[in-house]
């Protein structure tokens, strides 16, 4: 079982995380949502959020692109 208590993170945890801007922290919500619904199209989205093992897995597998994460 995993230790973090949900199942989404929002923008504030990825601010903290890598130090990005609010509106950053947004666009690439935005984008990581956009990725995943284009991979499973069943995939549960909600606003302002996104799925926390598939971020994980995103930033794990693969590192973001620089104009994501400059301020």
């Amino acid at each position: 079982m995993s230790n973090h208590t949900t199942d989404y993170i929002d923008c504030n945890e990825i601010v903290a995380r890598t130090g990005v801007s609010i509106a950053k922290g947004y666009a690439i919500i935005r984008q990581l949502n956009a990725q995943h619904i284009q991979m499973n199209h069943d995939a549960l989205i909600i606003r302002g959020k996104v799925n926390r093992d598939f971020y994980e897995h995103a930033t794990a597998v693969q590192s973001m692109p620089s104009d994501l994460v400059t301020q």
